[in-house]
């Protein structure tokens, strides 16, 4: 339940024992208030652009902090009080530093998509050895980071790079052994040739239309090209332990029918129009553990027909946010 606008700092003050605490967009409450809330284990400030690192000093236990829309320059010295901390969401602040990242090691997730100001470089996450889960969407930090940047995130299992402005070439992926799950989601820049690191990958988004709520507002604000006609059925072939894709095209692409026989794991698909992307039926012939279709398709041939009976969950009404 949101504060109302007569709730001020005597209230935090007295909720000494609070372990989970959101005021995002409130601007009434201040340092001295936080700080009087030792045992926080998990925080939302975003918007909170009155705070400072003072409020932070004495959150030994916190371990979820959220601080989306800030002015992290006024804050940039707020992590070293935080040593338990192991996910961090930064998305839409300004001015993120290199510095602000190296009393971090114990963090495992890290969002900081909508970034639009390029100040951290490749040694930025080279103090984050434990990370698991970075997101970069819809950011243009990316402008200023090379594959090197990857390279001490030998954990990393997912990774989003949606809607990013440039390219880090598909060699970055040569540094993530671990990853599992990958959105390059309405981005350009990679190739064929990017999957052939990735043979572990159960979770692949190379989607051009559809988002999924989180992403609704970075998705608008930061809106990319197409990239769909990058790929071509060579990019499966190193797949084999597909389990959910996401290739929701605006056009005609270059993945025919037979990319599909190189992921017969794969049990949930969100596609456009088959039709329209020039798929068939046969398609359905290699995805034997196939469950869960989400497909805007207006009709299915003969032979998809024969096949749709396996499904157990069916989305046929939109393709706007992905899988049902």
């Amino acid at each position: 339940m949101p504060f109302t606008s007569y709730v001020g700092d005597e209230t935090l003050q007295l909720l000494v024992n609070l372990r989970t605490l959101n005021i995002s967009y409130c601007q009434q409450f201040s340092d001295a208030a936080l700080r009087c809330l030792p045992k926080l284990r998990s925080l939302s400030v975003s918007g909170c652009m009155q705070l400072s690192s003072a409020a932070f000093e004495n959150m030994k236990e916190l371990r979820t902090l959220t601080m989306m829309e800030c002015h992290l320059p006024k804050i940039r010295d707020a992590f070293r009080h935080l040593p338990a901390l192991t996910e961090l969401d930064i998305s839409s602040c300004t001015y993120a530093t290199d510095a602000m990242f190296e009393d971090l090691e114990g963090l495992r997730v890290l969002k900081m998509g909508g970034h639009t100001t390029a100040t951290i470089t490749d040694a930025a996450f080279q103090h984050l050895p434990n990370l698991e889960h970075l997101s970069l969407c819809g950011t243009q930090t990316t402008t200023t980071l090379t594959p090197e940047a990857f390279k001490n995130l030998g954990k990393l299992t997912i990774l989003d790079l949606s809607c990013c402005q440039r390219t880090l070439g598909d060699e970055v992926f040569a540094q993530l052994p671990n990853l599992t799950e990958l959105d390059i989601s309405r981005n350009i820049h990679f190739t064929d040739a990017a999957f052939q690191y990735l043979k572990g990958l159960t979770k692949l988004n190379i989607n051009d239309k559809g988002v999924t709520d989180s992403k609704e507002a970075l998705y608008e604000k930061y809106r990319g090209p197409l990239g769909s006609k990058n790929f071509t059925d060579a990019a499966f072939s190193g797949l084999n332990n597909l389990r959910e894709l996401d290739m929701i095209f605006l056009e005609r692409g270059n993945i025919t029918d037979w990319a599909f026989a190189h992921i017969p794991k794969l049990t949930k698909l969100a596609i456009g129009n088959m039709h329209q992307q020039g798929l068939t039926g046969q398609m359905f012939a290699y995805l034997n553990n196939l469950h869960t279709l989400n497909t805007n398709s207006r009709g299915f041939d003969q032979d998809s027909r024969k096949y749709l009976g396996k499904l157990r969950c069916f989305n046929g009404c939109s393709t706007q946010y992905g899988y049902p």
